[in-house]
């Protein structure tokens, strides 16, 4: 599969989540919602951000270094936009419930900081 074959799909994929996450809040009642109706639109808004974090990161690395191979820009920036999604997510996931402080926030970005750079330091080690 081509870079161009796969950012295509994965273009595809994540349209398909943002019009998913859309449906989601524009159908569903926050305040009548079950459980079921929240844990659809955090999948669909993990995905979402998933395929676009991946996307941005992706044609950031490719643009940015030229010498540096594409399976691994790749593989990169997919890791990266999971890990990214879910500090979002969870940071939603605490805001919703009244959670979030600027210190939690900092506890966050030091957690996916400390595991991006575990897999770093495996990767180089």
């Amino acid at each position: 599969m081509t870079l161009r074959q796969y950012l295509l799909a994965l273009t595809f994929g994540t349209v398909a989540a943002i019009a998913a996450a859309i449906i989601v809040i524009v159908a569903i009642d926050p305040i009548t919602a079950s459980g079921f109706a929240f844990l659809a639109l955090y999948i669909t808004l993990g995905a979402a951000c998933v395929g676009l974090f991946t996307i941005l990161g992706t044609l950031y690395r490719v643009a940015r270094n030229k010498t540096e191979d594409v399976g691994d820009a790749v593989a990169r920036s997919l890791r990266q936009g999971a890990f990214l999604a879910i500090l979002v997510l969870v940071a939603l996931l605490l805001s919703s419930h009244g959670y979030l402080r600027i210190w939690t926030t900092l506890l966050l970005v030091a957690l996916v900081t400390l595991v991006e750079f575990f897999f770093v330091m495996r990767k180089n080690g």
